[in-house]
């Protein structure tokens, strides 16, 4: 019977699984660091991206900004406008006011028997100072004053 030494084939066979295992395990560890590398570009180049978004993002908020401060300070001009304009209503509508309490005093007043010497008009009051010859004249005018239409019809 013939003899067939298979030893030195086992052997090379095993240097073979051996080599092949050696060179699948670079090739994976190969593949691996490409594989990272590639993530390490990808990711370099989002954060590169999202950096330059943001940057535009603040030039623009402090673009907006500023026209926010602008158009605040339009309102507070307007605002400050319109209240002037109020006032100057309110003046327009009050501009005969003294007038027509004075010529109203001026027919209440006791003639040659009583002076005025000061009148003040407040919000809500008036003073008002003169000169009687008696208590008589004072109270006369105190009588003429009741019916006197400027001063019931005057808003507070």
């Amino acid at each position: 019977m013939i003899r067939i030494n298979l030893l030195p084939f086992r052997a090379a066979r095993k240097k073979e699984n051996i080599r092949r295992q050696v060179s699948v395990f670079f090739l994976c560890l190969l593949l691996v660091m490409i594989v990272l590398v590639w993530v390490h570009f990808y990711l370099g180049n989002k954060q590169t991206r999202l950096t330059t978004s943001v940057s535009d993002t603040k030039k623009e908020l402090a673009l907006y900004k500023k026209k926010n401060d602008e158009i605040n300070e339009i309102r507070k001009k307007l605002k400050d406008l319109e209240m002037r304009q109020n006032v100057i209503e309110d003046l327009e509508k009050q501009r005969f006011e003294p007038v027509h309490i004075m010529e109203e005093l001026t027919d209440k007043i006791v003639s040659e028997r009583m002076w005025l010497t000061k009148l003040s008009i407040g919000s809500n009051q008036m003073d008002i100072d003169g000169i009687a010859l008696d208590n008589k004249t004072v109270a006369d005018f105190i009588d003429n004053l009741e019916g006197l239409s400027t001063l019931n019809n005057r808003s507070v």
